[in-house]
């Protein structure tokens, strides 16, 4: 990691972004464990990408002030990204039936970026950049390379056979997951010293991985429950 001493806003920098993080994690959390579409979800969501916004704006003054590293450009990337994707999705929840819930041009910008940090950053691990932090780049910025071609697909092609009523939904849970675990690799990267590295990184996207797949078999399931009661129980 290269270090710039002594710069005057580095210190400083540091216990705002902690702070802001934390809050994050906290509202986070509330926000997973809320009943989806109630309030508190909506509130403590609110809460939760507005922390983050603070935590990607404290950590790029941190990378540019004495703090660069790759892996930190990833997680900060990935994090980022998930959550304004997550929410994006949100005032897009039909474009194959509405062109005005088609992708904007920020949408494409943001999606061509995160490919660009995730490409570049797997690329400059192959080659021996950073070599102590290659296994957590290789366990983050593939996935923030996934999130932005994912999106950058569906842009392109808004009717393609994925697309359907509840996709946005499938969409919000798997970025909001992506994002929150992500925020959770960089604190446990930074503070869990008793982890040892990279499995301190690695570990809550594991985490974060297995419970977007219980979530989303949990949502397909109770799709399916309400498919079979509107067919045992019509509406005339």
């Amino acid at each position: 990691m290269l270090q710039v001493a002594h710069h005057p806003l580095y210190s400083p920098t540091i216990p705002i972004h902690a702070a802001l993080a934390t809050l994050a994690i906290v509202a986070g959390a509330v926000a997973l464990l809320s009943r989806k579409g109630g309030t508190n979800h909506s509130r403590a969501g609110t809460l939760y990408a507005t922390m983050i916004g603070g935590v990607v704006l404290t950590g790029a003054l941190l990378i540019m002030t004495g703090a660069w590293s790759i892996r930190l450009l990833v997680l900060l990337g990935l994090t980022s990204f998930s959550t304004f994707s997550g929410i994006r999705v949100l005032r897009r929840k039909k474009p194959h039936l509405d062109v005005s819930h088609h992708a904007r041009r920020l949408d494409w910008m943001a999606a061509t970026v995160a490919c660009a940090i995730g490409a570049g950053a797997t690329l400059a691990s192959s080659l021996g950049v950073e070599p102590a932090n290659a296994r957590a780049i290789y366990s983050t910025a593939p996935l923030l390379m996934v999130y932005g071609a994912y999106d950058l697909w569906r842009f392109a092609r808004p009717t393609a056979w994925l697309a359907g009523p509840q996709l946005w939904l499938g969409e919000h849970i798997t970025k909001m997951c992506g994002a929150y675990f992500g925020a959770m690799s960089a604190l446990s990267g930074a503070y869990f010293t008793f982890i040892p590295m990279p499995n301190r990184i690695i570990l809550p996207n594991v985490i974060g991985f297995l419970l977007t797949i219980i979530l989303l078999y949990r949502m397909r399931r109770r799709r399916a429950q309400r498919s079979r009661a509107a067919q045992l129980h019509p509406v005339h």
